[in-house]
């Protein structure tokens, strides 16, 4: 016997209008947000009220994947790497542009640890997501993009973008050629997009088991497995204390770049 899984997209605001469904919806497993740093951590940096408290109001189910993040500026824009790019920002000051799936997300944090590494004058333009944003950069209106590395590949070997950095600890297999961050003078400095499973808080541990084993099934699935292979997602174990890991550790990482940046005042 299957059970019937209604899928709900509530897009915008960094994912934070989902989690906000998620926090007030009761915690007996029947409504899940699938989420990432983005509502899970980053939103708890933003310095006002979001209608709920990452810290408090969620139970966690289980890690689900990791996704490979990168850097892209418009194919016009005369830069092949970082480097390149500061060096044109600073001849261009407050003239050059970005564009993320809104304020505190990992497609705003990316550019703005570049930003305030380099002393750099950069217009940020948020929207509604990250594709909104890539399409702006395509079709040359921004300048500059960070957002899954999946979604650029197809558009850099076209010729439409130019992946400048990608954001992990490690090269991408991917495009091995491309540096990271770290790499490119942001000594230390990494991104590591993941998503997970969460509800509201004070889920039965028994429903919590239930979920996960459900999500291995799904994980051990081929058609799974060759869907996530296309979109170059990392899929991990079932796991809740990994998600609460991943959580710890960027709310730790993240915080004291939310205060160098000032991240309450860019909003």
């Amino acid at each position: 016997m299957r059970n019937e899984i209604v899928i709900e997209n509530h897009g915008g605001a960094g994912g934070r209008i989902a989690a906000r469904n998620v926090a007030t919806a009761a915690p007996d497993g029947m409504t899940v947000g699938l989420g990432g740093a983005n509502n899970l951590v980053l939103a708890g940096l933003l310095g006002r009220d979001i209608g709920y408290d990452p810290a408090k109001d969620f139970s966690f189910i289980s890690a689900v994947a990791r996704i490979p993040f990168a850097i892209a500026v418009r194919a016009s824009l005369p830069v092949n790497d970082l480097q390149e790019c500061v060096k044109y920002a600073r001849a261009h000051p407050g003239k050059v542009t970005f564009g993320s799936a809104g304020v505190g997300g990992s497609s705003h944090l990316a550019v703005e640890a570049v930003a305030q590494h380099f002393q750099l004058n950069l217009l940020h333009v948020p929207y509604r997501g990250s594709s909104l944003a890539t399409n702006e950069v395509v079709a040359e209106r921004i300048d500059i993009v960070a957002t899954d590395l999946h979604r650029l590949l197809p558009l850099a070997k076209s010729g439409k973008v130019r992946i400048i950095a990608v954001t992990g600890q490690l090269r991408s297999k991917l495009t091995p050629q491309v540096a990271t961050l770290h790499e490119q003078g942001l000594n230390g400095f990494y991104l590591d997009p993941w998503y997970g499973l969460y509800v509201a808080r004070g889920l039965d541990a028994a429903i919590g088991s239930r979920w996960r084993a459900a999500l291995g099934e799904a994980m051990a699935d081929k058609a799974t497995i060759a869907r996530a292979d296309a979109t170059h997602m990392e899929l991990v174990p079932p796991s809740a204390e990994t998600l609460f890991r991943w959580i710890e550790n960027d709310r730790t990482r993240y915080r004291e770049l939310a205060r160098k940046i000032d991240l309450a005042s860019t909003q």
